[in-house]
């Protein structure tokens, strides 16, 4: 015991040594990362030592932060009151004060940045006093290392407190990406990150933008006040609309602040400090954005500048210049922009695509936007006086990936959805790693109209209670025999069969509801080409939609099951350069056609993005090649129910007082096999019973004993010589 109780101080101290993940792109084959996962809190400043922690605040009528009084510790007299510190020391996340989960120590957590084909080790310790965690590493395949994929009770066990956990996988495929809790909801308390798969060193400058709906309460307030008391969820008249007439926001927004990077002015404008992007004068800038928030839809933009859509999900597109570019919750969007603008600062916009409130989408005043500022080299650091775009006639306006078919005519924009995003990617690979191009393809059906909170063909997701890398038959609830015809709670799988061409057809039509949300789908363990986006009617004086797509026919309370009207799919499919993604929009009384190649054996989750929709269970599980899944790794963590049953407990409840049961558990077994095969044993008597004591155990603490008696004494008097050389 001593010998382990000396390395496990030992490993701690050359954990502390271990520099935390940068923004450098590493280049190397092996690329070795270590993330330690912890709570601090919101507007506080810690000293570099740890000493003392103290509050924070805005110096009147600037954005400094100073240290500010607390009613305890800290008060007016203290000599650290109104010392300025530096923002990238405060996690201010537009003010609002709350705990939060930061990945060494930053918020949003460090980016990593590897080339592509590399080889990823990243060690996550759990510093957390009461969650366990995961990682879920969004958008990459995890192909042959299925259960790296980081999802808390599908792939892996929890990591628990004090504990870590080491993945390893193979970088792919190249893109923005990012990493984030996937254990519960403890994404909202801001345990996240952006993850970047380079296929050759950039050519021009990037920058990042993580983008949030922030909340003003932890994940754990926030679910009880969703599915429990429901004192946070806004009546119909009350909610967000977008232009459309869809609801795009259920949650009162007096709880929500929208941070870029972990930086957000406060809910009432106070100047906070904000994320800053340095441009050249000439030269072109590539920005990659993750939306890693709760549920609003968001409209990105950079005032005074038209943007260059490049890539989605990671996936390179034929590049197409818009003035705004639309994203979900989960989705990634890399825009490239060229500086030849006046020298100065520009805002970058970060603003909810909400038109008005209720279902007449009313306009009020009532704004959801976060700004960074772009910034010339050359420009005086101040705040940018730059005004929107301005939607005219003579200046129309443009957005790409749109949920809906267009805006209303007075709006002067023009939409571009995702049947108009053309793929870089060649025909040859296109048809080969997700066959567009196939005739013999298996074909499902999957609705995602929630009528009933969240759920998937009237299907809630009921998560199942142990990994299912490990036997897991009484861990889930069978969805076998079930009539859903009117909702159901069970583990709903889809078995797929190996290495197909497989066309999902997600549908998102209600009959018996007139509106509801666009919901971003994300696929785990594939990218997937999206053939078509099937849009419903829209009024184009109004521009909100009229009638769901009569493209497919509904049966049932959820549209399930669902076929062609007329038997076949749309001819207008895009077999020729067709986009792909990972996190896709079904719009409103619409569809999406998706086609993957089922080459990467394993447990698939399938989910909407949208936090409230997710712990509702909007969720399901692909199921593919089953015969075919890796097996898992040697001392890889499975964690179980535990049941002691009556005649278990009979067997130590009938022993005496002051004796123990002569039965010992498996591994007492296993080690007295082991011993039996060579080992040696030392054994004393305990009343009737024998105690076991193994010689190497007894040898080992002897040891550790010794060295730690060693270091007692040695390093106090190598201390001493020291001190006397330097007399």
């Amino acid at each position: 015991m001593a010998a382990l109780q000396f390395a496990t101080v030992w490993m701690a101290l050359l954990s502390a040594c271990v520099l935390p993940a940068t923004a450098d792109i590493c280049t190397k084959d092996v690329c070795e990362f270590h993330l330690n996962v912890r709570r601090i809190r919101t507007m506080t400043y810690q000293k570099p030592d740890g000493s003392a922690t103290y509050n924070v605040g805005l110096q009147t009528g600037t954005n400094k932060l100073v240290i500010v009084p607390n009613t305890q510790r800290v008060n007016g007299s203290d000599p650290m009151i109104g010392t300025e510190v530096k923002a990238e020391d405060v996690v201010t996340a537009g003010g609002f004060v709350r705990n939060v989960i930061t990945v060494n120590d930053q918020f949003p957590g460090p980016a990593l940045e590897v080339m592509e084909g590399a080889e990823v080790v990243v060690q996550v310790t759990n510093h957390l006093k009461t969650d366990g965690i995961s990682i879920h590493w969004h958008g990459l395949y995890m192909r042959k290392t299925p259960w790296m994929d980081g999802v808390s009770f599908i792939s892996q066990c929890p990591v628990q407190p004090r504990q870590s956990f080491t993945y390893r996988f193979r970088a792919y495929p190249a893109g923005t990406h990012w990493y984030h809790a996937h254990f519960e909801n403890l994404r909202l308390d801001g345990m996240y990150g952006m993850f970047v798969i380079h296929k050759q060193l950039p050519a021009i400058p990037q920058h990042h933008a993580m983008i949030a709906d922030w909340l003003k309460m932890s994940s754990g307030t926030f679910e009880i006040l969703y599915k429990g008391t429901k004192e946070i969820n806004l009546p119909t008249a009350q909610r967000d609309f977008s232009p459309d007439g869809i609801v795009v926001g259920a949650i009162d927004h007096n709880l929500y602040n929208t941070i870029i990077n972990g930086r957000g002015k406060g809910q009432n404008g106070e100047a906070y400090p904000l994320q800053v992007y340095t441009v050249t004068p000439g030269r072109r800038v590539r920005v990659r954005v993750v939306h890693a928030g709760v549920q609003y839809v968001y409209y990105v933009s950079v005032d005074g500048h038209k943007i260059d859509v490049v890539a989605s999900d990671g996936y390179e597109l034929s590049p197409l210049k818009v003035t705004h570019i639309i994203i979900q919750p989960g989705e990634s969007m890399d825009f490239e922009l060229t500086a030849d603008e006046d020298i100065g600062n520009y805002w970058m916009r970060v603003r909810s695509i909400k038109g008005g409130v209720g279902p007449d989408v009313i306009p009020d005043d009532i704004v959801h936007e976060g700004r960074a500022i772009v910034r010339y080299e050359g420009a005086q650091e101040i705040e940018p006086t730059s005004r929107a775009h301005d939607c005219t006639e003579q200046t129309p306006c443009s957005v790409f990936n749109c949920p809906f078919a267009g805006y209303a005519y007075s709006a002067f924009t023009k939409c571009f959805t995702f049947n108009d995003a053309k793929s870089t990617i060649p025909k040859s690979s296109l048809d080969s790693e997700y066959g567009v191009s196939d005739k013999d393809f298996n074909e499902y059906f999957f609705s995602f109209a929630a009528s009933k909170g969240g759920n998937i063909g009237g299907t809630k997701f009921v998560n199942p209670t142990v990994p299912l890398y490990q036997p897991h038959d009484d861990a889930v609830v069978d969805c076998d025999g079930l009539d859903c015809t009117n909702g159901c709670q069970c583990t709903q799988f889809l078995k797929l069969p190996f290495n197909k061409t497989v066309q999902m057809v997600f549908t998102n039509m209600n009959p018996k509801q007139a509106a509801f949300s666009h919901h971003p789908v994300h696929v785990h363990g594939h990218g997937f080409a999206v053939l078509k986006m099937g849009l419903p009617e829209f009024d184009n004086a109004t521009g909100k939609a009229s009638e769901a797509s009569t493209d497919i026919t509904c049966d049932g309370n959820y549209c399930t099951p669902a076929r062609w009207n007329g038997g076949k799919a749309p001819m207008d499919l895009n077999q020729e350069n067709p986009p792909v993604k990972d996190t896709i929009t079904v719009p409103s009384r619409g569809y999406v056609i998706l086609r993957f190649r089922t080459d990467n054996p394993g447990y698939w989750l399938v989910h909407c993005h949208t936090e409230q929709h997710i712990i509702s269970g909007m969720t399901m599980v692909f199921d593919e090649a089953p015969e075919l899944e890796p097996s898992l790794p040697k001392d890889f963590p499975t964690c179980n129910d535990f049941r002691f049953n009556a005649d278990e407990f009979s067997k130590y409840d009938s022993v005496p007082y002051g004796q123990t049961p002569k039965m010992k558990p498996e591994y007492e077994k296993e080690k007295d096999l082991g011993h039996e095969e060579g080992g040696m044993e030392n054994t004393r008597n305990i009343g009737d019973d024998e105690f076991v004591v193994k010689l190497p155990v007894a040898i080992g603490s002897a040891v550790g004993f010794i060295l730690l008696g060693a270091i007692i004494a040695v390093v106090p008097a190598l201390c001493i010589l020291t001190c006397r050389k330097k007399k």
